[in-house]
């Protein structure tokens, strides 16, 4: 019985490639992975059954239970989980086809899904290891496509030559297209805006909100966000602040939109935009940071505190950039569709700080201080009551908030969402039934100190775990975001105040291993990649425009060096020319006797040189060999005689 094409080496190396790009994007639990790996790697052993009718009863069967149960999984958690349970669907279905399809069954759908699979897969993973996994699929894809072409009896290794050189063609068409016609890959469609609505299950990461009813985060998933870079001065700054959340309406904290006033903020406090700059007060010359944004979603530009000086790549981004009453800069649209590139001035202490008058701080600090304690839940009576007790006859002023923010940070242990130990509510964890995570901890604080009278807010951003003085290049991942308290001060301006416990908050480590940091430059050359533009093809003719000059350059700096490459590129195209000289057949004759380490006489033709070694012990494997080599070198040879 023949087997059937789907079941042949390059196919089922499709199929595993395409199991690799779901396993890679966690969607995916291990133990069904396993199951689908087995089945494919069967498959050979599988395929004798495939003409029995229960066999493929079983096998249909099975489809039709795994899509009954991800339609009852939809009806009882929405459909926030579609796409996960389509992957496994998908996979699924390529494994079923794999070990289905008969002899004369074309196999497009294997083709059709395998090429869906990778493009979808492509969204949920970015990550280094799914670039490695796309290096093992497009081979297999062209392998299995050229299979279909040339037929099931072809070789790897022929298969292989037949697809090299239309496989670099259209690459280079591509590359050439891409660096010609640049398009903007970022923009945002419909369906992503969709899908990210009410999707409860997310990674760690600054959220878009500060809702307090997340259900579940995955501490495992986890992407470089920042790229920092200290040119001098001392260790990077820990926090890097984002946007700041001054009113708590039901469950969800809302944003500062509110443009810059002079009536609320010192003229020091002040952004004022002068080119590609935005500036503050006057900068001290303090430490200078570079900043490259590693995944550009967000509107906020991440910063110290005590920045003093915004200088940005792109005089556009520069333009679109509006100041916000609490110290923020944000972008015009609602979410940035490139990177950006920034470098930063600090000052000392905040820029808030002094220049203050009491009715322009009594503006702003009433902007800060809305508490309503009737809309709070019985637990946080309970939690106020304890807090008061806590710091009960201490005088009001900083070292009553210090006091308060040492309470909740001992009010209960760090947990994220959904894990184990993490209280399942807000009045749970208020109620001491459970862990929290920085945005409870902050939102504690923040009610507690308004409670008192006390203007203050919630921002959120990206803390640094312990900074290393001696390192000048940090990168931040997403499992860095955060969330703190900055309380206003009619004398210091901005204090800030983290009630995390820090023995616990996120473990992020900054110093990363070989393999993070090379998945952080995989993740910036991506995108480079997604973001090339314009001005990026501008750049890149530029650097071609300059290559004869620095190749001149090289040359006369070290000519002894360039003679030995010229000789050695010489010597490269000479023996490639004698190969293209010789017919296909002839190179593959001589391959073949070198493998085999059999020296033919000159005056020998192939065809005596084969009849003499008929007696001379070589196994039927190797005799088989030597002679469809010496039919193909004959055919090629003498073909048109």
């Amino acid at each position: 019985m023949s087997e059937a094409p789907s079941n042949e080496l390059p196919i089922r190396l499709l199929v595993l490639a395409n199991l690799l790009c779901v396993h890679v994007t966690g969607a995916v639990s291990l133990l069904p992975m396993l199951g689908l790996y087995a089945l494919t790697l069967c498959s050979p052993l599988l395929a004798r059954r495939r003409n029995h009718w229960l066999y493929r009863s079983i096998w249909n069967s099975a489809v039709l239970a795994l899509c009954g149960m991800l339609l009852l999984g939809a009806q009882r958690y929405g459909v926030q989980t579609m796409l996960e349970d389509g992957l496994l669907l998908a996979a699924f279905c390529q494994v079923h086809l794999l070990n289905n399809l008969g002899p004369k069954q074309r196999p497009d759908l294997v083709f059709f899904n395998a090429f869906l699979i990778a493009i979808v897969t492509s969204f949920f993973s970015q990550e280094l290891r799914f670039g490695l996994v796309l290096l093992f699929f497009f081979p297999a894809l062209f392998l299995s496509l050229q299979q279909q072409l040339l037929g099931r009896a072809t070789t790897i290794t022929r298969l292989a030559k037949s697809i090299l050189k239309p496989t670099l063609a259209c690459l280079a068409l591509t590359a050439i297209a891409f660096v010609l016609l640049p398009r903007d890959f970022q923009r945002q469609g419909f369906v992503a805006e969709y899908l990210e609505q009410g999707h409860q299950v997310r990674a760690v990461g600054l959220a878009d909100n500060g809702d307090l009813d997340r259900e579940r985060i995955d501490p495992n998933q986890s992407w470089p966000v920042l790229r920092l870079t200290r040119q001098r001065g001392e260790a990077l700054p820990r926090y890097w602040r984002a946007v700041s959340d001054q009113r708590l309406v039901g469950r969800s904290w809302r944003r500062t939109r509110h443009p810059q006033s002079g009536a609320e903020l010192p003229p020091k406090a002040l952004w004022r935009r002068q080119g590609r700059s935005w500036f503050r007060g006057q900068p001290s010359g303090t430490p200078s940071i570079s900043v490259e944004e590693l995944q550009p979603h967000s509107a906020w530009v991440l910063m110290p505190m005590a920045t003093r000086v915004v200088h940005f790549e792109s005089r556009a981004v520069a333009l679109e950039i509006r100041a916000l009453v609490d110290g923020s800069l944000a972008r015009s649209g609602a979410r940035a569709r490139s990177s950006r590139r920034y470098s930063l001035q600090l000052g000392a202490g905040s820029a808030q700080a002094g220049e203050r008058n009491a009715r322009r701080f009594a503006r702003q600090a009433q902007r800060f201080s809305h508490f309503d304690i009737s809309k709070m839940p019985p637990q946080f009576l309970r939690y106020a009551e304890d807090a008061r007790n806590a710091v009960r006859g201490i005088p009001r002023g900083l070292e009553r908030w210090q006091a308060l923010c040492r309470f909740v940070a001992s009010s209960a242990p760090y947990a994220l969402p959904g894990q184990p130990g993490a209280a399942a509510t807000w009045e749970d964890f208020l109620a001491g039934r459970g862990g929290a995570h920085c945005e409870w901890f902050a939102s504690a604080l923040v009610l507690l100190l308004r409670n008192e009278g006390v203007p203050c807010r919630i921002a959120r951003g990206f803390a640094i775990d312990d900074p290393d003085p001696q390192k000048t290049t940090v990168i931040v991942q997403s499992s860095d975001a955060h969330a703190w308290v900055e309380i206003l001060e009619e004398a210091r301006g901005v204090i800030l105040f983290d009630p995390t416990p820090s023995t616990t908050r996120e473990d992020s480590p900054t110093k990363l291993s070989w393999h993070e940091a090379l998945s952080a430059r995989f993740s910036s050359w991506w995108q480079g990649l997604t973001n090339y533009d314009g001005s990026g093809r501008s750049k890149l003719l530029a650097a071609l425009a300059a290559l004869p000059r620095q190749a001149g350059r090289f040359v006369r700096s070290r000519p002894l060096l360039s003679l030995a490459l010229i000789g050695l590129l010489l010597l490269l195209l000479a023996r490639l020319r004698r190969r293209r000289a010789l017919p296909a057949g002839v190179q593959e004759y001589e391959r073949c006797l070198r493998r085999l380490g059999l020296p033919r006489a000159p005056e020998q033709t192939p065809r005596e040189f084969l009849e003499s070694l008929r007696d001379s012990g070589l196994t039927p494997k190797q005799l088989q060999r030597l002679e469809r080599a010496t039919e193909r070198h004959e055919r090629m040879r003498y073909a048109r005689s």
